[in-house]
């Protein structure tokens, strides 16, 4: 399973002029579907909601590495930004969670309905990149499993 069985993709136009028009029209090269951004299945990471879901896909880069990508939203009911303007730290830590499970149903073959128990995470988070921008944080994470 990869990353791209989540993305929705439209074929350009070009290959709807290729297909039903005899001759192409260079006028319409400029219209372009894009690549739609949507989540991880909710159940891959233990979500009761899609809202709730931080990532958007992942690849298996080789046996123990992946690239995860995630989103963070401006606003959120339960993780409220630090004094407006900051994202909570503990945003960090659950998506960290969500990359565990993540991995573990879909890389390494863990059944659902199997329990996880994180007994302990540390991280360290820095303020100047926590900051709520005008957009929603996009994540790129480079994950190591050992």
């Amino acid at each position: 399973m990869s990353a791209s069985t989540f993305h929705v993709e439209r074929p350009a136009i070009a290959a709807y002029q290729a297909a039903f028009m005899a001759e192409p029209r260079p006028y319409l090269a400029a219209l372009r579907y894009p690549t739609l951004t949507t989540t991880v299945p909710k159940e891959l990471v233990h979500r009761a909601a899609v809202a709730e879901v931080m990532l958007t896909g992942w690849q298996r880069e080789d046996d123990t590495r992946f690239r995860v990508e995630a989103q963070w939203p401006r606003s959120h009911s339960f993780f409220t930004p630090v004094d407006g303007e900051y994202h909570d730290p503990l945003m960090a830590a659950e998506t960290i969670r969500q990359v565990g499970a993540l991995l573990s149903h879909a890389e390494f073959g863990v059944p659902f309905g199997h329990q996880f128990l994180i007994r302990e995470i540390g991280l360290t988070v820095h303020p100047e990149h926590l900051k709520v921008r005008q957009a929603p944080a996009s994540l790129d994470l480079e994950i190591t499993c050992v």
